[in-house]
């Protein structure tokens, strides 16, 4: 039975499952932008290849974060060597979530074949070395997308960039109270922090290009961030570039650039592309 469904996983060429495939196997863009939702929905790569005269592929992925991102990004080392890398983080990206362990089960599959795989995965717990000794278990979460995922071909048409067409009719993002009375029981979660520097070294090891970005939030006013201050001041350490446009005048105070409070629509994510790109040219 495990032996049907690892078939079945790794002869999927579209879906969820096929663009993992795709970004750890075939990418061979000059950019490679990386990140959760906002990222895979925040930059279209066909404009921004077209504004800078660089191939460019999204690797966001809606849910994941930091530990998927390093071991995307080790896999792909190994690989070739891209000329310039895109970092997006969230404000609240260094906020400790018990989730965030559980959402590396989308790399099992690829664990017996990538050590970066096998080293965030067997952060999830200390029986995941026991677990994997079973076929099925690393489809254990997936069989649906097994069956159903061919059909899902969107993100494979532009080049992993996601467009988000509809609005909800959003409210502007409430700004987090102030250092001094903010909710004290939110805790830095030091694996995330962690493998983001592990991330960047990878990236400065190498001399690669870097931009890492906070990308536009649907607010009036900026929003405080520790994760923030926390992001600026590594990446200072580090000599990488860092900017935060959560709140970007002209983009987070416009209703018709959103599709909720954390995600650009497609008008949005074109506006914010070509800023992004005008910034990357002017370097």
């Amino acid at each position: 039975m495990g032996k049907l469904l690892e078939h079945l996983y790794f002869s999927h060429t579209s879906g969820i499952l096929g663009q993992l495939r795709i970004n750890i196997e075939n990418t061979k863009e000059d950019i490679l932008i990386f990140g959760s939702s906002r990222a895979s929905h925040h930059y279209n790569s066909l404009t921004l290849a077209d504004e800078t005269h660089l191939s460019t592929y999204n690797l966001g992925q809606d849910g994941q974060g930091m530990y998927m991102n390093y071991a995307l990004l080790k896999i792909i080392l190994e690989r070739y060597q891209p000329k310039m890398i895109i970092l997006d983080l969230n404000l609240n990206e260094f906020t400790s979530e018990k989730k965030r362990y559980d959402r590396v089960s989308r790399l099992l599959p690829y664990y017996k074949r990538y050590d970066a795989v096998k080293e965030v995965v067997e952060l999830r717990s200390d029986f995941e070395k026991l677990k994997m000794l079973s076929f099925i278990y690393p489809y254990n979460s997936m069989l649906l997308k097994l069956l159903f995922g061919r059909t899902e071909t969107q993100t494979l048409s532009y080049n992993g960039y996601i467009p988000l067409t509809e609005s909800k009719n959003p409210k502007p993002e409430t700004p987090n109270p102030k250092p001094e009375t903010r909710n004290p029981k939110q805790q830095t979660d030091h694996g995330i922090l962690n493998y983001s520097v592990k991330f960047l070294n990878l990236i400065k090891e190498r001399n690669i290009k870097c931009y890492v970005f906070t990308s536009p939030h649907f607010t009036n006013e900026k929003i405080f961030s520790r994760s923030v201050s926390m992001i600026d001041s590594i990446c200072d350490s580090m000599g990488i570039k860092y900017i935060d446009l959560s709140f970007t005048k002209g983009i987070s105070d416009n209703s018709e650039y959103f599709r909720d409070v954390h995600h650009l629509n497609s008008k949005g994510a074109e506006v914010y592309t070509k800023m992004i790109a005008g910034m990357i040219r002017g370097q």
